[in-house]
């Protein structure tokens, strides 16, 4: 246990330390937040983080911390591995390099990669993170026409039951992906999106755009998934608030089964009013409402299945940046590990605000339920997940945080899961740790006047 303690502090203070020194080197620079903006299927633009107008062209950024996961009593006959079996502790360090350079109205350009490793003392090994890469790119074809390219490439260590995974994954996110992982199952991941917008002048607009999404497990008796999309969408406005949209998709994923192939066509039809163009409904001065609609028609053993889908997102700001949201999603999914698509309700409540000029408090929690495939033998499905994070700034590029999530899941026994995935399962998580950003290249970058 003296040992155990050992590894965590030694690793939890070179961090601190690493941090507290480039908080005293730069505390004398301002403290207003990075601010960004980003477009759809663009790469983020950002303004500029300082009062010379510079910005951060290429960025370092590293985390070191310590913690604790509670998975339960282990059961007997539990499969498996032992890093999710009772209650582990753990040490570990990440890193990432973000590379942005974007002109706003010409060409934008972001490469990134992260990467990290996870020390267990008690079963004595050093594990992956996972390791990513990705890149974004967006310019224009001509006066009204824009491209935008994004493409990625990742390795994952576990298996998680998570809902929209990114081949890059944020990791800004209050819950990740190795909080919710469940069994050491490594897989690849790959993905290419393509997307065109074409404007007919102040009043309509035209965009589609294609999509490429593979999953392959390392176990070949995992059901691989590779998942194509297309869409097309025209708008049109009435009036300044008033306008019209229609569109159409549809997403095939193919499960790769060991013996077989199983595939599963969606088609999504999108036909409806918007109102303040995406910008929400003023309720108050401080409460926002935004709303969409669509629906989605699975085809299955010869027979069709309407599903009506659609998000609603209320927003409740308290001061300039703290604010609370209250989301609900109804969708149809084509997610890693089934071989059915998953048809899900979700709730989505979160809290994210300021406490003085140096701490800031971000809160979520999700429920989600739903059915994977329409057999209607045991296929609900029903998970938990929320989590919090504290964090202090020790300087505009250092902090210092504490986390804690609680994740849980509960799946019907007629669902073909990956081997050693349990069907029912909880856990808690404490991470303490300190985080530095380091800018390598700034520059001053501007958006062009049309």
């Amino acid at each position: 246990m003296n040992r155990l303690r050992q590894h965590q502090l030694v690793v939890f203070a070179f961090a601190a330390a690493v941090a507290g020194i480039a908080g005293l080197r730069l505390d004398a620079q301002t403290q207003a937040p990075d601010q960004f903006f980003t477009m759809p299927g663009q790469p983020q633009t950002m303004t500029p983080s300082r009062r010379d107008g510079l910005t951060d062209v290429l960025a370092l950024s590293a985390t070191g911390g310590a913690g604790v996961e509670d998975n339960g009593q282990p059961v007997q006959g539990e499969l498996r591995d032992p890093q999710f079996q009772g209650r582990q502790t753990y040490s570990d360090v990440s890193g990432a390099v973000v590379y942005n350079t974007v002109n706003a109205s010409r060409f934008g350009l972001q490469l990134n990669a992260t990467g990290g490793a996870r020390y267990y003392d008690t079963l004595h090994e050093v594990l992956s993170n996972g390791e990513s890469v990705g890149a974004a790119t967006a310019f224009p074809l001509g006066r009204r026409t824009t491209v935008a390219l994004t493409s990625g490439f990742s390795y994952s260590p576990n298996y998680a039951l998570a809902q929209f995974t990114d081949l890059v994954p944020n990791t800004d996110a209050v819950v990740t992906a190795n909080d919710l992982a469940l069994v050491r199952r490594p897989a690849y991941t790959s993905g290419l999106t393509a997307a065109l917008t074409e404007s007919f002048g102040p009043k309509a607009s035209f965009m589609m755009n294609y999509g490429l999404h593979r999953s392959d497990f390392v176990n070949n008796e995992d059901p691989s998934l590779v998942a194509q999309s297309g869409y097309a969408m025209f708008r049109y406005r009435f009036s300044r608030n008033v306008g019209f949209h229609a569109g159409y998709g549809r997403r095939v994923g193919e499960y790769n089964l060991l013996n077989d192939t199983q595939s599963a066509p969606i088609e999504d039809i999108d036909i409806g009013l918007d109102y303040n163009y995406n910008r929400g409904v003023s309720l108050s001065k401080k409460t926002t409402l935004s709303f969409g609609s669509g629906s989605s028609i699975t085809e299955q053993d010869h027979r069709h299945h309407f599903t009506v889908t659609g998000t609603v997102n209320l927003d409740q700001a308290f001061t300039r940046y703290s604010h609370a949201t209250l989301t609900y999603t109804r969708g149809v999914q084509l997610l890693e590990g089934f071989v059915e698509p998953v048809y899900s309700d979700s709730l989505t409540a979160a809290i994210n605000g300021a406490i003085g000029a140096r701490v800031h408090l971000a809160t979520s929690a999700s429920y989600s339920m739903g059915e994977v495939g329409l057999s209607g033998n045991n296929n609900d499905y029903r998970a938990w997940n929320t989590g919090g994070r504290m964090t202090v700034d020790l300087s505009r590029l250092s902090m210092l945080y504490v986390s804690y999530g609680f994740s849980s899941s509960d799946i019907g026994s007629g669902v073909q899961l990956v081997h050693d995935v349990p069907y029912t399962q909880r856990r808690h998580s404490l991470r303490v740790g300190a985080s530095l950003r380091v800018p390598v290249i700034r520059r001053r970058v501007t958006a062009e006047r049309k």
